[in-house]
């Protein structure tokens, strides 16, 4: 679908241009950890996505996330450390992730 600027954008086409999502991760004793999700609905092209861990604090403090790996019907959420052999254990640290396909 081809959306051209200035155009009116339907409801219905909102979903094919931008989803939100947040993913509860887990892992023990790590520096790093990878986490793969699946788009509700499939793009029609690979999105820009960005990522970011909701907690500042405790395990995920100086940790950073981004996303790797994206395509049209998903991507992988790469968490890791920013200081190196900084390994430790996540239970249920929720990231969240927007995604936006500009034709």
């Amino acid at each position: 679908m081809a959306i051209q600027p200035g155009a009116i954008i339907r409801v219905s086409d909102i979903d094919t241009l931008v989803q939100t999502g947040s993913e509860l991760i887990s892992f023990s004793n790590k520096d790093n950890h990878t986490h793969a999700v699946d788009f509700p609905a499939d793009f029609a092209g690979p999105p820009v996505v960005t990522t970011n861990i909701d907690s500042g604090s405790g395990p995920t403090a100086r940790w950073i996330s981004r996303a790797i790996n994206i395509s049209p019907t998903g991507f992988t959420i790469f968490v890791f450390a920013s200081t190196s052999g900084a390994s430790t254990s996540w239970s249920d640290i929720q990231v969240s992730w927007t995604a936006t396909y500009r034709p």
